[in-house]
């Protein structure tokens, strides 16, 4: 068949990974590294990396929530990107800010909306945005795939396709994001919100005090902090706000 176009494996291999999305852990971390590793078997790229952002369309002003990446970041495509595996959302936010703007006033709906891949032959770039309900401010959630740097061998139309369908498929998978704008979180303080995205991408208290160069026990208060913020005694629980099977 010709390179334009979705061939029947394609949607086999979709409606695979749609299967073990679901199969998985409640843990979003997990889940979309599943994703990115898929995506780089189904068009043949050596690495990727995704960011969920949140933006504001009126000032443009992003904020990191999350970070994945899967393969070998050595073989991205550009030595920007080589150099620096996550950067700092460059790949996403200009253009993605510019669409929000413009859906800003029409948006009113709770589903993702797909912005068309872009990017050279050997880079494939994915993007879909959801409004924050009652904010008006939006979250981002975006793909990159690349090819070794040097290589001859550019991505297909039809592997533009592909990534299009499953990421605007999966936009499920960015849901526990828009609750990470809400005003009860938004109430946190700063340590505080790191500390509930760190718990919420499956660390530790331990683990999550060398990442904030923080004390065990001064962690461990955050934490507890945390569940009397949103009333309830256990980290499952606190997950289970977020996080559903």
């Amino acid at each position: 068949m010709g390179g334009n176009r979705l061939e029947p494996r394609d949607v086999r291999a979709l409606l695979q990974l749609g299967h073990e999305l679901h199969e998985l852990p409640a843990d979003p971390a997990r889940r979309r590294k599943h994703l990115l590793d898929s995506l780089c078997r189904l068009v043949g790229a050596d690495f990727a990396q995704g960011v969920v952002a949140h933006v504001n369309p009126a000032t443009g002003r992003h904020d990191l929530l999350s970070a994945v990446q899967a393969g070998d970041p050595s073989k991205a495509d550009g030595p920007s990107v080589a150099g620096n595996p996550i950067p700092e959302l460059t790949l996403f936010t200009r253009r993605a800010a510019a669409v929000a703007r413009k859906q800003a006033a029409v948006e009113a709906a709770k589903r993702w909306r797909s912005i068309p891949a872009f990017g050279d032959g050997r880079r494939i770039e994915h993007c879909i945005i959801s409004p924050n309900l009652g904010a008006g401010d939006f979250v981002l959630a975006g793909v990159a795939l690349h090819r070794a740097a040097g290589t001859r061998r550019g991505f297909l139309p039809r592997h533009r396709l592909l990534v299009g369908l499953i990421h605007g498929e999966m936009g499920w998978l960015y849901q526990p994001d828009l609750a990470l704008v809400s005003p009860a979180v938004l109430a946190l303080t700063h340590r505080q919100q790191q500390t509930l995205h760190s718990l919420l991408a499956g660390h530790g208290e331990k683990q999550i005090a060398r990442e904030m160069n923080l004390s065990p026990h001064t962690i461990h208060h955050y934490v507890k902090v945390l569940y009397k913020h949103f009333h309830v005694t256990s980290r499952s629980e606190l997950l289970a706000r977020w996080v559903h099977e």
